[in-house]
């Protein structure tokens, strides 16, 4: 999905590691383990993994899936990882030679190039909780440019959130959304749900896997809401189905309305 690939280009490597943690472990005497779970290879290879764990696991994860403080960097070419790391996009710090040798990088860039892509399956996205599924259409909805739908659903994901850290970064995210800093809230929004919105899922998608598990929580409202969502971009048949649907849990009759639901999404 084109949106998606692009979110994924905008907030790639935001925070490859920063200096104050190079000083930080530098100064303890600690590096971060080589992840026993990444291939092994030759010896250039072992090389750039262990210069990975050094000086990227911190903030991408030890499997390079990323963490809470910054996305995974699985699925980008060599030149990608070279050019992001001496001339970065979002916040992450540039790293000149000086800091970051161009044999280092070079054993860097090829080790993340080497690591297969770790795609999301429909299961994974359909398992996601309610507050990443709201952080996911709030990214999309900022690709369409649309950022007073991505406030609201930043606001729906409030409902979900109890750790009063993490509803702070959502307050955080609709006040740069608000402001007008779309580019710092890219980044901050993928740190927030641990990654971009898989490829292919849309918003509509999102708003009828939260309808069907309205349904199969007899929350007709839940239900109403979503669907009225979703009914107003759909067309043909999928909009037939998804009346029937609405029509159905109207009148209590959940089960049946979570079958159509479901229809909907694998259709």
């Amino acid at each position: 999905m084109r949106s998606s690939q692009k979110t994924n280009k905008v907030i790639f490597f935001s925070f490859l590691f920063p200096a104050i943690i190079v000083v930080f472990l530098a100064a303890c005497g600690r590096t971060a383990p080589v992840p026993s779970s990444l291939p092994q290879g030759d010896a250039a290879e072992i090389d750039g993994k262990s210069l990975y764990s050094q000086k990227c696991a911190a903030c991408h994860g030890n499997d390079a899936g990323g963490t809470a403080f910054a996305p995974g960097v699985i699925g980008h070419s060599a030149g990608e990882v070279k050019a992001q790391v001496r001339n970065p996009s979002g916040s992450m710090p540039a790293f000149p030679p000086a800091q970051l040798n161009d044999g280092e990088l070079d054993r860097i860039a090829g080790f993340i190039a080497g690591l297969a892509p770790a795609g999301i399956t429909v299961q994974d996205w359909q398992n996601q909780t309610p507050e990443t599924i709201h952080y996911w259409m709030a990214l999309l909805a900022l690709n369409d440019g649309d950022s007073g739908a991505a406030i609201h659903h930043l606001q729906e994901a409030l409902a979900f959130v109890r750790d009063a850290p993490q509803k702070a970064h959502v307050e955080e995210a609709m006040t740069l959304v608000a402001s007008g800093d779309l580019h710092g809230v890219l980044h901050h929004l993928a740190a927030m749900a641990g990654s971009n919105p898989p490829d292919g899922v849309t918003i509509g998608l999102y708003q009828l896997l939260l309808a069907k598990r309205g349904a199969e929580a007899m929350n007709g409202a839940e239900v109403q809401h979503r669907l009225e969502h979703y009914l107003s971009t759909a067309s043909g048949h999928e909009s037939e189905i998804a009346r029937e649907a609405l029509e159905l849990a109207g009148k209590g009759d959940f089960h049946r309305a979570a079958h159509e639901i479901d229809h909907l999404l694998h259709m």
